[in-house]
């Protein structure tokens, strides 16, 4: 039998460890054309609640698009990644990209491209025609998803606070001048730097100011995390007495992502 304890990737279903209030909550709450901030440090699970919400919206037929911005290193990078996620988004837009490309931006002239398992990829000449019109374009690319669907569309960006690093303060402007019109997209920003995403919507002097809510993800209640520890415990055919698993919350703070490392090597 394998380790039922999963560590240091993205789980779902069964190795999901609660998060029922915050799965449900963010589910709701994205249905509607909102933005939230949700404020995660770094090994309390962020990315895979995400993902777990995501999958539930998707049952729903609701558009999704999950951005990770760690993987942008320029503006370009961005737009072609934002760009690529969005349309895979939608399954019927994905299978007539070709055209849709064509149709929907007019002024930056994509490259189409398909990875190995039939996912179109862009390709955007941002370096030739980076214009503040260009890049609106793209950014209101849910938004005309959503209506040529008839859908709502829910759009994730993952530790957000990387785009300061990207170029300034000038790509947080354009974005937040997109997306203040759109009616039939939800947004989600989600970062590991808290301070950094409290200061988007606190200060005044920020794109970002008012512009969402905050949502503060906190560690798992403790008697919810025990009842999860030792029924992975049991799944595998082992006991834990109550002391030994009184110790292992206490020795990884209940922080989720060491609490599983624990208990794995345990």
């Amino acid at each position: 039998m394998s380790n039922p304890f999963k560590y240091g990737t993205v789980v779902s279903g069964k190795d999901f460890a609660d998060r029922q209030w915050e799965l449900k909550e963010l589910a709701a709450r994205l249905k509607e054309p909102i933005r939230i901030f949700l404020l995660a440090p770094r090994r309390y699970g962020k990315t895979s609640l995400i993902q777990n919400v995501l999958n539930a919206l998707q049952k729903e037929d609701i558009l999704i698009a999950y951005v990770d911005l760690y993987w942008a290193a320029s503006v370009r990078d961005f737009l072609e990644l934002y760009a690529s996620k969005v349309i895979r988004g939608s399954k019927s837009i994905s299978r007539r990209a070709a055209s849709f490309v064509k149709k929907f931006f007019p002024r930056v002239r994509p490259k189409l491209s398909f990875d190995p398992t039939g996912n179109p990829e862009l390709s955007l000449d941002i370096a030739r025609d980076g214009s503040p019109e260009s890049v609106e374009e793209i950014l209101n690319l849910p938004q005309r998803i959503a209506e040529s669907e008839g859908k709502r569309f829910a759009v994730v960006f993952d530790e957000f606070q990387e785009i300061m690093r990207l170029n300034g303060g000038i790509l947080e402007k354009q974005i937040r001048a997109a997306i203040q019109h759109h009616t039939h997209v939800s947004y989600l920003f989600a970062g590991s730097k808290t301070h950094m995403l409290i200061d988007m919507v606190s200060d005044d002097t920020r794109p970002f100011y008012q512009m969402g809510t905050l949502m503060a993800l906190n560690k798992i209640p403790e008697k919810e995390f025990s009842r999860f520890v030792q029924s992975k415990f049991a799944e595998s055919g082992k006991k834990i007495s109550r002391g030994a698993l009184n110790r292992i919350l206490a020795e990884c703070e209940n922080i989720p992502h060491y609490v599983q490392l624990l208990s794995f090597n345990i």
